[in-house]
This record gives C-alpha cells, sequence and structure tokens, in this order.
C-alpha cells in the first residue's frame, strides 16, 4: 500500500498553509518531515508524515502555554488525539474547545483556529490533517474496494458548527495507541497508512450522539474561566470556597463547575488541588522545607490530609515522593 509523492507545488502549498513562517525543516527523510515552531510562548517539534495526496499525520511535541495558528485557504477536517497534556484552541467565530488525555476530537477548518493553547504547558498528540475532496479523489481512484465517502465525514463529525468530542471512545484510542507502537517489522510510513484508512473507515461507520457534537465555548465565557483558573492557581496557600468564586465572578456554582469542566477537562476543585499538588511535588525536589511547611504553603494546616491528598494524586506519600526524586543541590 503506497502513498504518491507529493509535488513540489504540492508540498510548498502545503507547508505554508500547515505551518507558516514560524516553522524551520530539521530534517526530511521520505514520507517524513521534522519541523519546529518557535514564538514567544511556546516551542513545537512537528513530525509530519504525508501519507497520501490531501491525507497528513502529525505528531505534535508542544513545550509552552501557546502556538499561533496559520490562517488555512484549504478546508481541511482535523482529527486530533490527545496522549498527555491538554490542548485547546480559539477559533475565528470566537468560540473555543477543548481536547484532554486519551481524548479525540474532529473539527472541520471552517471553524478556522486562530490560535492553540496549553494549559499544562505541554502537550504530547496525534493530529490527521484531510483535505476532504483531493482525499476523497485518491482514495476512490486507490482504493474503490473501502466505499470510503470521505465527502460526508465534516457533516456527518461536525453539524452545524460544532467540533465532535469524545473523551473516552475505546476503539479510537486503540487505533491511536497502535500509531504510537510501530512493529518492528514493518516500516512506519506503511504502517501509517494501514492504521489512517482504518480509522476513516471507523469514522465514516460510527453515528455520534447529539451530546458529542458540543458547540463552542464562547470566548467571553473562555476569558472568564481562564481568569478563574489563574486565581484558583495563584492562591494556592488560601481558603478559596468555589461558592464564592462563583459569586464574585457573576455566575452560579454549576455553571462555573460546566464551564471549567468543559475547557480544562476537571471540575474546579480537582483542578485546584492538582496544582496544589504539583506546587508541592516541586518543593518536595527543589527544596529542603519541612513537609508540614510545604503542606501549608499549598493550603493544608493538616499535614495528614496534606499527606493523604498527595498519595491520592501523585501515587507516592510526600516522604517517599522526596526519597524517589531526590533533594536538588542548590
Amino acid at each position: 500500500m503506497n502513498g504518491k509523492r507529493w509535488d513540489s507545488v504540492e508540498e510548498r502549498t502545503y507547508e505554508e498553509e500547515a505551518f507558516g513562517q514560524r516553522a524551520r525543516r530539521l530534517s526530511e527523510q521520505g514520507e517524513k518531515v521534522v519541523y519546529r515552531i518557535d514564538c514567544d510562548t511556546g516551542m513545537g517539534i512537528i513530525t509530519d508524515y504525508r501519507l497520501f495526496p490531501g491525507i497528513s499525520l502529525q505528531f505534535n511535541e508542544i513545550c509552552g502555554s501557546a502556538l499561533p495558528e496559520q490562517p488555512c485557504k484549504a478546508p481541511l477536517l482535523e482529527l486530533n488525539y490527545c496522549e498527555k497534556g491538554q490542548y485547546e484552541c480559539e477559533f475565528s467565530r470566537g468560540g473555543c474547545a477543548c481536547l484532554r488525555e486519551g481524548g479525540f476530537a474532529a473539527s472541520s477548518q471552517n471553524e478556522r483556529k486562530i490560535r492553540s493553547h496549553f494549559p499544562l504547558e505541554t502537550y504530547v498528540g496525534i493530529s490527521v490533517l484531510i483535505d476532504v475532496s483531493r482525499a476523497q479523489r485518491f482514495v476512490s481512484a486507490h482504493y474503490p474496494e473501502l466505499s470510503l465517502c470521505l465527502d460526508a465525514l465534516p457533516e456527518r463529525l461536525c453539524p452545524e458548527h460544532t467540533c465532535l468530542s469524545l473523551p473516552d471512545h475505546n476503539r479510537i484510542r486503540e487505533i491511536f495507541r497502535q500509531i504510537y507502537d510501530v512493529p518492528a517489522a514493518v516500516e512506519a510510513p506503511a504502517y501509517y497508512r494501514v492504521k489512517v484508512l482504518e480509522l476513516l473507515l471507523l469514522l465514516t461507520s460510527i453515528r455520534p450522539c447529539p451530546s458529542a457534537c458540543v458547540h463552542y465555548l464562547k470566548g467571553d465565557r473562555k476569558a472568564l474561566m481562564e481568569q478563574i483558573r489563574l486565581r484558583l492557581q495563584q492562591t494556592l496557600d488560601e481558603e478559596l470556597p468555589l461558592r464564592g468564586v462563583a459569586e464574585t465572578y457573576g455566575i452560579c456554582l454549576s455553571v462555573l463547575r460546566r464551564d471549567f469542566t468543559r475547557l480544562y477537562g476537571l471540575g474546579p476543585g480537582a483542578y485546584r488541588r492538582r496544582c496544589r499538588m504539583q506546587a508541592a511535588a516541586r518543593m518536595l525536589v527543589g527544596t529542603d522545607l519541612p513537609v508540614t511547611d510545604i503542606a501549608a504553603q499549598v493550603g493544608y494546616r493538616n499535614a495528614s490530609k496534606f499527606s493523604s491528598a498527595f498519595r491520592e494524586e501523585m501515587g507516592k506519600t510526600p516522604a517517599a515522593y522526596r526519597k524517589t526524586h531526590g533533594v536538588l543541590e542548590h
């Protein structure tokens, strides 16, 4: 099963639309091209495979809080899987969507992305970019026995300006995890072609329930949730009842929980607890402060409750975590 090599015009157009002027090539080998994208708020390594005309597979590794998006002329269908971290994007119509670990999302670039955010400042995932009309012509000519109807996919997956969000679809997750695990005896590009075709066959056969086709969170609501997230993150040593936070920002508690979870993948309470434990873990490794002092700095007056919460989040007691990771030399 072989993919046709792109000609120079196709490749140049693809690079301009997918990466813009901020990307530079690090290496190239056959269908595989590695790019680096830099900006003030982050850096990304994108390993790109041109599998078929109109279909590209990308392995994404991002460090930082945000990357700009390049305006795209072609109406692409974008499929994303999050292996690690969290990915949220803003759209030109003012909306926002979020993808968290193990989740799958599909969006049509009729809803053009203008910026990508990574709230946990790290992201590992896979993207499949499809120029639907070009891909349809190719698969119809070369794989007619598959009867793949790619032309119908954008409306099927993303009807009426929605995006598809499947946080826990076992069959889709299994395909992406297999993509990360190429058998030793198989060439990677050929293996990726098989798995992407398998994914497309699956997507043309499933019927997402209406609740999976979510409307983008509006920009003003996203901005409000970001303000709340920063407040939760920057006041870890304080008591901060969520009902009081909701009242301060003029929304009811149920709306706060709903929109915060939709955007960040965790409820506000769980997010704040994770921030506390991550801050504590950094202090356990980066300082020689007693555990009781660290507990107080992340809002726990009771060391026993802190130890239980830390173990639940990090898998080890504070003492065991410090022993395993050591205290950094200053």
